[in-house]
């Protein structure tokens, strides 16, 4: 009996010492779970009362830029820019946006339609109205609020919180973005409105806008909002205006990135670097991606990949590559060949042998060290440095890009070689590569570059990483001033576009272009101009190819490496046929007709395929003949040829004046000159002469199998029956559609004045 009450009071005492530990654990366990907000938690059932769970991770949503008082008609010119700085994508079905402060009042609020998706580093433009905000730009957002144009989603007046719509005031208003709760996620206010915040960013004169710079940053003051003189819809700036304080900081005016992003600031940088931004006219050459280690043997598998992230087309002939760090050593060093040119936001891949390379990815390189394929330009050896061929090292190496002066002009090195940085980039494992992730960004250290396990040369990624903002580099801004093509969709980074196949051997399928077609704008000094994105194929998948935690997310013929998707809603009606009785097939996407060289030795046509299955082009031909049985030129296809889903095919007049043009070959031509390109063959039966497209007018048209006309375009003084010409460009622009994929028979409307011609892209 006493053992039994002595067991007892011992079972008492413990329930009591338990009963108080899970007191304690109670009172801490919310506090500890909110002080890491963003993770993954299991919840016991008994919580205090009240608390709210921890938020699950996920991107958020930035206000970047708004147009309030634009220099023409108010609202229809008016627009709103939404940037997401990450860590994720982010679901925008039942957000809203408007300038309704108070729920219940008469002024606009309107919702995104279901499926609205925004991804890690993209931007949305919503404008007031559609037809407006294209005839300002050349080309459409990617919503408006009141209907104007039924290819551009229209989003929906949202009652329950605001009876009225969206007018914004020129001397005070405000912008807000609400989720699906009608919480406040963002918002700005100016002039007299103190909503947002006390003092309201500066009011701003006509035709100018309000930027959030840097566009990540949120401080909620007015210091993030600068008076932006030429606003640029659809491009965002991530430099940094002015230095962070670092002596004091308390007085530090933006949030740590730990605010930015959920996660903690580096500890051992805490001073920021300094700022990278790109102005017009800047050269900023960089060594993309390396492929050192690969399956097959060496070095014949091995490939360099340059990136122009600059703002103006470079001349290659200028630079050398190799993996020889001084000069008189016995390594590698070669020049480029004369007449080599990158255009803006484009790559050039040098693979140690073009056989080689093209077995392993299906296209040719841009260029070859080893002579094995004579329509692949050979670069030469550069003696004055080195007098040994490149190999490069799998255990540790370096590759150099020396400019005209043989200075260092960018440098990566890799396993037990510091030469570039120390510590060096990671060595990765046989068949992968190492990749510079974003293209552009270029901080001097080994956090510029990435183990891919899926190689893609040709393609690069423009997107940052999750976790940008504490990897202490430089904020290299997709910034106003790069040259870009206009879009429908801009992004501040580009994809890919997929080519077709041609008989004899495989396309080519360079150009990842970033044509900083989505990101940025080149505006002529002090004159607003239309920003250029890029050519964005409608392939891509509902969410980012790739994301840094998941690197190995790329490598799909039809999903290349860090591609952007596209930013279509689900809600996006259907585009009209591209031509009559047809439907959507391929298309003429841009024509080159009147060249800053001879014509027509340097003219080109470009077709892409507007739909999502391949289309064999057996039958189809491509001229300047408008009429059966003319004098003008009409050509076919070979027999075999085929176009993929959202891809192009170039048919210049003469690959070699092509070739000197661009620095690459095009998928046919017309004229025999180079023994590595197809030649396309005359269709007599059409048309008896060649193609010369005038510069004073012209048509360009593309039969189908039965002699059907495909599609039709002319310019200028041509003429086709139902089709209306395009005005003109200047000596050296082309006319480019714009989207690709629409064709509405006005060539005035569905083709753009493109000032930086881009074939295949």
């Amino acid at each position: 009996m006493n053992n039994s009450r002595r067991w007892i009071l011992l079972l008492a005492g413990l329930s009591v010492v338990s009963l108080a530990l899970l007191g304690f654990v109670l009172s801490t366990w919310p506090a500890a779970a909110r002080s890491v907000k963003g993770d993954v938690f299991s919840f016991i059932p008994l919580l205090p009362k009240n608390w709210t769970p921890p938020e699950p991770p996920g991107g958020v949503i930035r206000i970047s830029e708004v147009h309030y008082d634009p220099l023409g008609a108010e609202p229809g010119e008016e627009w709103i820019e939404l940037f997401n700085p990450g860590p994720a994508a982010v679901d925008l079905s039942e957000f809203k946006i408007g300038d309704e402060e108070t729920a219940g009042g008469g002024e606009g609020m309107y919702k995104f339609p279901a499926g609205t998706q925004i991804g890690l580093g993209e931007v949305l433009i919503i404008a007031n109205q559609a037809a407006s905000f294209q005839s300002l730009y050349g080309f459409a957002p990617d919503f408006e609020l009141r209907e104007s144009d039924p290819f551009v989603p229209t989003l929906i007046k949202y009652s329950n919180w605001a009876g009225g719509t969206v007018t914004l005031l020129n001397t005070s208003d405000e912008v807000l973005v609400l989720d699906e709760q009608d919480s406040l996620v963002d918002a700005v206010s100016w002039g007299n409105s103190v909503f947002a915040f006390s003092p309201p960013a500066p009011d701003v004169a006509a035709g100018h806008s309000l930027e959030r710079i840097p566009a990540y940053r949120d401080t909620d003051t007015a210091d993030d909002w600068l008076d932006q003189p030429t606003p640029t819809p659809g491009a965002v700036d991530l430099s940094t205006p002015t230095p962070l304080p670092t002596a004091n900081p308390s007085e530090t005016p933006s949030p740590t990135p730990t605010e930015q992003t959920g996660t903690p600031p580096p500890t051992d940088d805490p001073s920021p670097s300094p700022t990278l931004s790109v102005t017009p006219g800047e050269i900023v050459l960089l060594i993309s991606e390396v492929l050192y280690d690969p399956t097959g043997d060496e070095p014949q598998g091995e490939w360099i990949e340059l990136f122009n992230a600059g703002t103006v087309s470079l001349d290659l002939s200028l630079y050398k590559i190799g993996d020889e760090e001084e000069a008189g050593g016995g390594e590698g060093m070669y020049a480029f060949p004369e007449g080599s040119l990158l255009a803006s936001g484009d790559t050039a891949v040098i693979a140690n042998r073009a056989d080689v390379f093209s077995a392993g990815f299906g296209f040719n390189p841009d260029f070859e060290l080893v002579d094995s394929d004579p329509g692949v330009p050979e670069l030469t050896r550069y003696d004055a440095w080195a007098s040994g061929n490149i190999s490069l090292g799998n255990s540790g190496d370096e590759v150099l890009l020396l400019d005209e002066s043989d200075a260092l002009a960018d440098t990566v090195s890799w396993g037990s070689s510091n030469f570039a940085f120390d510590p060096p980039a990671p060595d990765v494992s046989e068949g992968h590569s190492l990749e510079r992730v974003p293209a552009f960004n270029d901080t001097d250290t080994a956090a510029d570059w990435q183990d891919q396990p899926n190689p893609d040369p040709g393609a690069v990624q423009l997107q940052f990483p999750a976790n940008y903002l504490e990897l202490g580099s430089r904020s290299y801004a997709v910034h106003k001033g790069l040259a870009a093509r206009p879009t429908r969709t801009p992004r501040i980074y580009s994809t890919p576009t997929p080519r077709g196949t041609r008989p004899s051997q495989p396309v080519r399928t360079p150009r990842a272009t970033w044509t900083p077609e989505n990101t940025a704008t080149q505006p002529p000094p002090l004159t607003p101009s239309p920003p250029s994105p890029t050519a964005v194929p409608p392939s891509a998948t509902p969410e980012p190819t790739w994301t840094p935690t998941e690197m190995p997310a790329t490598a799909t013929p039809t999903e290349l490496p860090g591609p952007s998707p596209t930013l279509e809603p689900t809600s996006t009606p259907p585009e009209p046929s591209a031509t009559p009785g047809s439907g959507i097939g391929v298309l003429i996407s841009e024509v080159f007709y009147d060249t800053p060289g001879a014509d027509p030795d340097e003219e080109w046509i470009e077709i892409y395929n507007a739909t999502d299955a391949v289309i064999s082009l057996g039958g189809y031909k491509i001229g300047d003949e408008e009429n059966a049985g003319g004098s003008e030129g009409m050509f076919q296809f070979p027999a075999g040829t085929s176009i993929e889903p959202g891809g192009r095919l170039v048919i210049a007049l003469q690959s070699a004046g092509f070739a000197a043009l661009y620095g690459f070959n095009p998928d046919f031509e017309i004229v025999d000159t180079d023994p590595g390109v197809p030649v396309m063959e005359k269709y007599e039966d059409w048309g008896s002469g060649s193609i010369a497209m005038s510069n004073s007018g012209d048509e360009v048209l593309l039969l189908g199998p039965g002699d059907e006309v495909v599609d039709a375009v002319t310019y200028e003084g041509g003429s086709v029956p139902g089709v209306t010409p395009h005005p003109g460009v200047s000596t050296g622009h082309s006319i480019e559609r714009v989207p690709a994929g629409v064709d509405t028979d006005d060539c005035s409307i569905d083709f753009i004045d493109q000032e930086l011609p881009s074939p295949g892209s």
